[in-house]
């Protein structure tokens, strides 16, 4: 299964609240934690889909890291795939 699309509300739902799972991958917080506070800033419907996109984009990049495999089974489950 592949990461769903960037209109499914997993993507909204990490941007503007703080995620409830702890993760692993230290960027991936940093990013995450990045984006929260961009958030902060600028709440308004086409950010959220840029942070969605930009956080998307790094699962993509940096899918072959072990640390970062196991917390997007975390978020989207076993069959999820970047």
């Amino acid at each position: 299964m592949p990461l769903p699309n960037i209109n499914h509300p997993i993507w909204k739902e990490l941007i503007t609240k703080r995620p409830e799972h702890q993760f692993d991958f230290f960027a991936f917080k940093l990013i995450l934690s990045r984006l929260n506070m961009e958030y902060e800033k600028n709440p308004s419907p086409q950010a959220i889909e840029t942070y969605a996109r930009e956080l998307k984009a790094f699962l993509e990049k940096n899918a072959n890291l072990p640390k970062l495999q196991n917390d997007v089974r975390k978020l989207f489950g076993n069959g999820a795939m970047v």
